[in-house]
């Protein structure tokens, strides 16, 4: 029994032991999202994602939808607790008050629809799934079905209460708390076989993004997966967290990597094939809280986690990995490198390395020694199982509790009880006894920074040199190496310079001198100065040639070996008014050097450094640029980054993610970043190419003033409404991605607008009448273009512009005009009637010919431009004035004025 024991603790403490070093690779990448807390509450219970790509959870307030950038809560008549969305992208709705579905009303505003009203017992849905065109819909007592037209309902009969509803093998398997578990066949419940784990309660069983596997977790927080038609139990190497966090619920990131939810330990990672697990995020690695409300996956293969205080986006195939989240790290983080498997990291404050911790507890246990009397009966076995112990329910417990609480049965025993002290300190009846043993047990493996003894200033530099490690900073050099460290010098360093070819260290005092350090005899000596440099050297490196290139305030020295030392040899000035920062860097084999001002290259005749025209052009004016790892220099023209006068590594490409950066290390698997926020970040190039976004860029919606209406291919807008926009998104929830649009009118414009993020909503105050294509694409980080299809849309006039009313008015018109005409040559009886409509008929004409002559030249000028506009067209409409007068009053002198004025003073003679 006790070789027993003991050997199965060895196996225990081993299996922590062989856990992965999640260290190493450090944790998953991460971003935080924040709902407006005065609108919206974090009490969510599930997550899915629409055929746009916009995130809809179920909240307790209603339908929470985000794009990437916009919030928005779809008002229900109660809570919601799941949600389902077809092919069709209609998304389904259970919640407390029923089920129903979501719709665009006139307004294209989406509202809830219920098909539950006129359903008995049909609240309190707290599960929705989608199989064979048809939508089920489940609560504690019955499942409900809905075929697109009608509704049927299949109760169950027994005092248990359904808990589970899940799709598998092409048909929907409920579950219920008594631990029966069915198969919906015909409208009818019929019992499920073939499942692990039988008499246990299922929780969940969800299918791979393949369908090739199936994960089912119990209510015994057990894990069992299905592949090849067989179901096995999934046993990791760290079961134990899971069940004591409470199992909720699992997703799959992809065909081989689940993400497990519990109630509170967090969000475990597994790797069903190894049968291990890969990561844990839970409060101590970044996530905000270890207890998951709920979780879902986008189609970017990201881990959306609900808590708390909001949600929570992993990436796990990202080629990023955050290292700065580990206890212990303090200060300004400023250089970063591996050495000797480990990870060392500088700050403001001294030197960090990464290092594994393992915690132990002291654990007393007993073993049961047994004596000579081996006659007395044996007593039957008690057992203390997991399930025996009351469950936890997570989330919506309440909603799959047995309201009826039936009494369970309960068996009683007639023998006495003896306390626990009794049976282990006194001989049981079988005459064996119980000895008390104790043992260190492994409880956590975890990391955490730990400094380095005797750095505590500003150490800017970390130089691998000699199979060992430079600590560069306010506290002079430090060699440290896997086993012991020592000072190399106490003088505080500017910059430290290593030259692999002739092994010697050159460094800048804060003295303002310049040192120079050979390694030999397996120790750094000093050699001495390089006399005539008395500049705060900010920057050295080295040329192919073998020359050194040290950039001061003002002035750059060029420096070589002469007999066996660095000598000086040449001074170049350059204007640096500003006292900024400047780099050198070699290109194509000449030496250049950098500032904000641009390039410059030498100029020998003059011994000055002058702008390089011809660099410029090529690589644009640096927006941002950073002195890299021992001599590198890295630049941002403000969309990427770029290593000076090296090839592009690929997948290099994906520092473009990064516009604020402090710091760029390369090694022999990737790159490590410091960014603007002191995050460390490491950039994994071997999985660039998993970095590709699966969401489409969709016409989200079109507003004419106020107004929203429905986008379509063959839009009609009026004229008279004033401004229209068009919103377009293209999600990136990852962040990396940095989508920028632009955008062509085709009939207004037919030049490309500029690359912006702003220009997914467009906007026009003014369109005139007319057909138009508006043409949009997007691009990301990468390069890569994705072009919308193009939008028909058509500016409609108002109606007194449009054709059919000019032609009623140039009908109306010719009638007037005929009319007069004719009342103009009857009996003089009708003179005064034919004279007033003709002066009628003229100056309606006019004015008509006057309108349709200032439509045509309508401008957006202001209103002294609009008067002179106005004149110049009185100006050469006169002459039709002047015909129609003439067509009116054929063979009368007098005008149509003079004719008026006589015939009201009686001085117009009788016809």
């Amino acid at each position: 029994m006790k070789q027993l024991i003991l050997g199965y603790y060895f196996l225990l403490i081993n299996a922590f032991l062989s856990l992965p070093l999640m260290a190493q690779e450090g944790d998953y990448f991460y971003t935080n999202f924040e709902t407006p807390s005065d609108q919206i509450d974090n009490a969510n219970f599930q997550i899915t994602q629409d055929l746009n790509g916009i995130m809809c959870v179920a909240n307790r307030a209603g339908v929470l939808r985000f794009d990437g950038v916009n919030w928005e809560i779809i008002s229900t008549p109660g809570a919601v607790f799941s949600l389902a969305v077809d092919s069709l992208n209609r998304l389904y709705v259970g919640g407390r008050f029923g089920f129903g579905y979501l719709q665009r009303n006139d307004n294209f505003d989406l509202t809830y629809q219920s098909l539950s009203d006129s359903v008995r017992s049909g609240q309190d849905i707290f599960d929705v799934k989608l199989l064979g065109g048809k939508t089920y819909f489940l609560n504690q007592k019955n499942v409900f079905v809905y075929n697109g037209e009608n509704i049927s309902a299949i109760g169950l009969e027994n005092a248990s209460t359904f808990i589970t509803m899940a799709v598998f093998n092409n048909n929907i398997i409920l579950s219920t708390d008594a631990g029966n578990t069915y198969q919906l066949q015909d409208s009818t419940l019929a019992t499920a076989r073939g499942l692990p784990n039988e008499d246990s309660p299922v929780l969940f069983i969800n299918a791979s993004p393949g369908g090739t596997k199936h994960v089912m977790g119990t209510a015994e927080s057990a894990l069992f997966i299905h592949q090849n038609n067989t179901w096995l139990p999934l046993q990791i190497d760290d079961e134990g967290y899971i069940s004591e966090s409470e199992l909720v619920g699992a997703s799959w990131i992809n065909e081989n990597l689940i993400a497990v939810a519990t109630l509170d330990g967090g969000v475990v990672f597994i790797d069903v094939d190894k049968r291990k697990v890969n990561q844990i995020i839970n409060y101590r690695s970044g996530l905000p809280d270890n207890e998951v409300f709920a979780m879902g996956v986008d189609r970017d293969k990201g881990l959306w986690v609900a808590h708390e205080f909001g949600f929570t986006r992993v990436t796990p195939e990202l080629a990023f990995r955050r290292f700065g989240t580990f206890p212990g790290l303090d200060g300004s983080l400023t250089s970063v490198t591996t050495y000797d498997g480990k990870l060392y990291v500088a700050t403001s404050v001294g030197v960090f390395y990464l290092a594994e911790v393992k915690d132990y507890d002291e654990v007393t246990y007993f073993v049961k020694q047994k004596t000579t009397n081996t006659n007395q009966p044996k007593k039957a076995k008690t057992s203390n199982t997991k399930s025996d112990r009351p469950k936890k329910r997570g989330v919506l417990g309440f909603l799959k509790k047995n309201r009826n609480n039936p009494q369970q049965s309960t068996t009683s025993s007639n023998s006495s009880k003896k306390g626990f002290l009794s049976n282990v300190f006194n001989k049981s009846e079988d005459g064996s006894a119980w000895q008390r043993r104790t043992r260190r047990e492994l409880r956590s493996i975890r990391y955490q920074y730990t400094a380095v003894d005797g750095i505590e200033s500003k150490t800017t530099q970390l130089i691998k040199a000699n199979g060992s490690l430079l600590v560069v900073g306010l506290d002079g050099i430090t060699e440290v190496t896997s086993s012991q460290s020592q000072r190399v010098t106490d003088e505080p360093i500017r910059y430290a310079f290593h030259s692999a070819k002739s092994n010697l260290l050159i460094v800048s005092t804060f003295f303002d001198d310049v040192q120079v350090f050979q390694y030999q005899n397996n120790q750094w000596q000093l050699q001495g100065a390089i006399l005539g440099i008395e500049d705060l050297v900010q920057h050295i490196t080295e040329d192919s040639d073998g020359n050194f290139w040290l950039v001061g305030s003002d002035v750059v020295f060029k420096a070589g070996r002469s007999g066996g030392r660095l000598t000086l040899e040449n001074e170049y000035d350059f204007d640096n008014p500003f006292f900024e920062d400047a780099y050198t860097f070699e290109y194509n084999g000449e030496t250049k050097f950098i500032n904000s001002a641009g390039y410059f290259e030498i100029d020998e005749s003059k011994a000055l450094l002058t702008p390089d025209e011809d660099l410029i052009d090529a690589l644009g004016l640096p927006k941002k640029y950073l002195r890299g790892d021992n001599g590198v220099v890295w630049t941002f023209d403000g969309t990427s980054w770029t290593e000076i006068g090296k090839e592009t590594r690929q997948g290099a490409e994906l520092l473009n993610v990064f516009s604020d950066l402090n710091y760029i290390a390369e090694d022999s698997n990737g790159l490590w970043i410091i960014d603007g926020s002191n995050g460390l970040v490491r950039l994994s190039l071997q999985e660039y190419e998993r970095l590709n976004s699966q969401l489409p860029v969709y016409l989200k919606e079109v507003r004419v003033g106020s107004r929203k209406i429905k986008p379509s291919n063959a839009l009609e807008i009026s004229q008279q409404e004033s401004s229209v926009s068009f919103n377009f998104i293209q999600p990136d929830y990852a962040g990396v991605f940095k989508f920028e649009y632009q955008y062509r009118l085709e009939g207004l414009r037919e030049q490309w607008s500029d690359w912006s993020a702003a220009n997914r909503v467009i906007d026009f105050p003014y369109l005139p009448d007319g057909k138009y294509v508006l043409h949009v694409q997007t691009k990301d980080v990468f390069g890569q273009i994705v072009s919308v299809a193009p939008m028909e849309f058509t500016v409609v006039p108002p109606y007194w512009k449009q054709p059919w009313f000019y032609a009623l008015e140039v009908v109306l018109f010719g009638a007037l005009f005929i009319l007069s005409f004719r009342l103009n040559r009857i009996d003089h009886k009708y003179r005064i009637l034919s004279r007033l409509l003709a002066f009628m008929t003229l100056i309606i004409t006019v004015e008509f010919v006057q309108t349709i002559a200032e439509n045509r030249f309508e401008t957006e000028s202001s209103p002294v431009v609009e008067f002179f506009i106005q004149v110049s067209i009185a100006f050469l409409i006169l002459p039709i004035e002047m015909i129609l007068r003439k067509a009116f009053f054929k063979g009368s002198g007098d005008s149509l004025v003079d004719k008026s004025t006589k015939a009201e003073t009686g001085e117009v003679s009788k016809a």
